[in-house]
């Protein structure tokens, strides 16, 4: 996360936790619950408005948040296991598998698999000749 947004959540956490004491979500509803896939768009669609004439939905973000960072993959130093899991933990999703789902939709990814798997690939299976 950028340190700037860093310090935002940072302010959001402490402002949060005075209005809602031992709370159980980051960015809890008033009743201390999450919030529903209506009140996601609702707000969205009404702070988007504010700033930008062009059509969105915050799943369209979502997604080019998922997509973005698998695509800086390439060539970081962290193992692609560690990236897996932390983008899957940031996107709030229940398994892994749920972010496997963006691999299909990313045009790096075959390169990424490549780059990743093509030495052990070799060794599990040969090379076949003519």
């Amino acid at each position: 996360m950028h340190d700037t947004m860093n310090e935002l959540m940072q302010r959001y956490d402490e402002v949060t936790q005075k209005l809602i004491p031992e709370r159980n979500y980051f960015f809890p509803s008033a009743k201390d619950t999450p919030h529903g896939k209506g009140w996601v768009i609702q707000n969205f669609q009404s702070l988007w408005k504010k700033v930008s004439t062009e059509k969105t939905t915050a799943y369209e973000l979502r997604h080019h948040y998922a997509t973005r960072n698998i695509n800086q993959w390439i060539g970081d130093s962290f193992s692609f296991f560690d990236k897996l899991t932390y983008l899957s933990m940031s996107m709030g999703h229940r398994s892994i598998d749920e972010t496997k789902a963006y691999f299909s939709i990313v045009p790096a990814f075959p390169n990424i698999l490549t780059e990743l798997t093509e030495n052990s690939m070799d060794d599990i299976i040969p090379e076949v000749k003519k």
